[in-house]
């Protein structure tokens, strides 16, 4: 029972990060509706692969290289929702968060 809280606390917790995203993600590029519900579901998508990544590998450092590959292909899932201006934008600003801009 405890096994079925902790994985339902999960999934909560992944898909209050993935609104979270998408809305900070809508905010930011102007996305529409249906843009943003796209982001979030590629959200919950790569959750589920990054679950699945860490459920599956017993190695630390086999996660992590799992994991990286995973998050090395969220740029791509979002150019074929945004348009060339937003996908700049969102390159724009995700480079100034890595260097503390």
């Amino acid at each position: 029972m405890l096994f079925l809280g902790t994985s339902a606390m999960a999934q909560n917790a992944a898909e209050q990060l993935s609104h979270k995203i998408a809305d900070k993600m809508r905010d930011t590029l102007d996305l529409r509706t249906e843009q943003r519900n796209m982001i979030y579901g590629l959200n919950m998508q790569l959750y589920h692969q990054k679950a699945q990544a860490r459920s599956e590998s017993k190695s630390p450092d086999s996660v992590r290289v799992k994991i990286q590959r995973i998050e090395n292909g969220r740029d791509s899932l979002y150019k074929a929702v945004l348009t060339d201006a937003q996908y700049r934008l969102y390159l724009s600003r995700k480079r100034s968060l890595i260097n503390n801009n």
